[in-house]
Protein backbone atom coordinates (compact mmCIF):
# COMPACT_ATOMS: atom_id res chain seq x y z
CA UNK A 1 0.00 0.00 0.00
CA UNK A 2 2.75 2.46 0.96
CA UNK A 3 4.68 1.62 -2.19
CA UNK A 4 1.60 2.22 -4.33
CA UNK A 5 1.00 5.62 -2.72
CA UNK A 6 4.63 6.64 -2.98
CA UNK A 7 4.73 5.78 -6.66
CA UNK A 8 1.90 8.23 -7.37
CA UNK A 9 3.76 11.17 -5.82
CA UNK A 10 6.06 13.22 -7.97
CA UNK A 11 7.77 16.55 -7.68
CA UNK A 12 8.20 18.93 -10.54
CA UNK A 13 11.76 19.94 -11.14
CA UNK A 14 12.45 23.40 -9.75
CA UNK A 15 13.69 26.15 -11.99
CA UNK A 16 17.41 26.65 -11.93
CA UNK A 17 18.95 30.14 -12.07
CA UNK A 18 19.61 31.26 -15.62
CA UNK A 19 22.59 33.31 -14.45
CA UNK A 20 24.83 33.20 -11.40
CA UNK A 21 27.27 35.98 -10.54
CA UNK A 22 29.77 35.97 -7.69
CA UNK A 23 30.76 39.18 -5.92
CA UNK A 24 33.60 39.76 -3.51
CA UNK A 25 32.63 42.32 -0.90
CA UNK A 26 35.46 44.26 0.73
CA UNK A 27 34.38 44.00 4.38
CA UNK A 28 31.33 44.38 6.65
CA UNK A 29 30.61 47.84 5.23
CA UNK A 30 30.47 46.19 1.78
CA UNK A 31 27.90 43.72 3.12
CA UNK A 32 25.79 46.58 4.42
CA UNK A 33 26.09 48.43 1.11
CA UNK A 34 25.16 45.27 -0.83
CA UNK A 35 22.05 44.74 1.31
CA UNK A 36 21.12 48.42 0.98
CA UNK A 37 21.46 48.26 -2.81
CA UNK A 38 19.26 45.16 -2.93
CA UNK A 39 16.60 46.97 -0.87
CA UNK A 40 16.81 50.01 -3.15
CA UNK A 41 16.47 47.77 -6.22
CA UNK A 42 13.35 46.13 -4.78
CA UNK A 43 11.83 49.49 -3.94
CA UNK A 44 12.69 51.04 -7.32
CA UNK A 45 11.25 48.08 -9.26
CA UNK A 46 8.27 47.62 -6.90
CA UNK A 47 9.39 44.15 -5.89
CA UNK A 48 9.52 42.43 -2.52
CA UNK A 49 12.76 42.50 -0.51
CA UNK A 50 13.48 39.51 1.73
CA UNK A 51 16.25 39.25 4.30
CA UNK A 52 16.29 35.60 5.32
CA UNK A 53 19.66 35.52 7.09
CA UNK A 54 18.34 35.29 10.66
CA UNK A 55 15.82 32.54 9.88
CA UNK A 56 18.40 30.60 7.88
CA UNK A 57 21.00 30.89 10.66
CA UNK A 58 18.40 29.58 13.13
CA UNK A 59 17.58 26.65 10.84
CA UNK A 60 21.27 25.83 10.40
CA UNK A 61 21.71 25.71 14.18
CA UNK A 62 18.69 23.40 14.55
CA UNK A 63 20.14 21.08 11.88
CA UNK A 64 23.53 21.16 13.57
CA UNK A 65 25.32 22.52 10.51
CA UNK A 66 28.84 23.26 11.63
CA UNK A 67 30.67 22.85 8.36
CA UNK A 68 33.14 25.33 7.00
CA UNK A 69 31.51 28.53 5.73
CA UNK A 70 28.02 27.59 6.89
CA UNK A 71 27.84 30.78 9.01
CA UNK A 72 25.44 29.21 11.51
CA UNK A 73 26.86 31.38 14.30
CA UNK A 74 26.70 34.71 12.50
CA UNK A 75 27.87 36.41 9.36
CA UNK A 76 25.35 34.73 7.04
CA UNK A 77 24.17 36.82 4.11
CA UNK A 78 20.89 35.81 2.46
CA UNK A 79 18.73 38.37 0.68
CA UNK A 80 16.27 38.16 -2.17
CA UNK A 81 14.31 40.44 -4.46
CA UNK A 82 11.13 38.78 -5.70
CA UNK A 83 8.38 39.62 -8.15
CA UNK A 84 4.84 38.31 -7.94
CA UNK A 85 5.48 36.12 -11.01
CA UNK A 86 8.47 34.35 -9.45
CA UNK A 87 11.07 36.42 -11.25
CA UNK A 88 13.82 37.74 -9.05
CA UNK A 89 17.25 37.18 -7.64
CA UNK A 90 18.78 35.80 -4.47
CA UNK A 91 22.19 36.48 -3.02
CA UNK A 92 24.06 34.83 -0.22
CA UNK A 93 27.30 33.49 1.17
CA UNK A 94 26.18 30.06 2.42
CA UNK A 95 29.08 27.75 1.69
CA UNK A 96 31.30 30.66 0.69
CA UNK A 97 33.82 32.80 2.53
CA UNK A 98 32.47 35.62 4.71
CA UNK A 99 32.51 38.34 2.05
CA UNK A 100 31.93 36.26 -1.09
CA UNK A 101 28.36 36.41 -2.36
CA UNK A 102 26.76 34.38 -5.14
CA UNK A 103 23.71 35.94 -6.79
CA UNK A 104 21.33 33.69 -8.72
CA UNK A 105 18.81 35.17 -11.15
CA UNK A 106 15.51 33.34 -11.64
CA UNK A 107 14.55 32.50 -15.19
CA UNK A 108 12.09 35.23 -16.29
CA UNK A 109 9.06 34.71 -18.42
CA UNK A 110 9.48 36.11 -21.95
CA UNK A 111 9.25 39.91 -21.92
CA UNK A 112 9.75 40.20 -18.15
CA UNK A 113 13.53 40.50 -18.02
CA UNK A 114 13.63 44.30 -18.08
CA UNK A 115 15.01 44.58 -14.55
CA UNK A 116 18.05 46.84 -14.57
CA UNK A 117 20.77 46.22 -12.04
CA UNK A 118 22.86 49.26 -11.22
CA UNK A 119 25.31 48.05 -8.57
CA UNK A 120 27.98 50.42 -7.41
CA UNK A 121 31.44 49.10 -6.63
CA UNK A 122 31.01 47.29 -3.34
Amino acid sequence: MLIACASTLSCAQGKRPFLIVQLCLKDQSGVELFESEMQALAQRERLRYVDGASATERDLKVMGSTGRNMHANGGLIYVAVEGANGFGLEGGNLGLNDFDVAIGFADPEPGEADLRLDFVAI
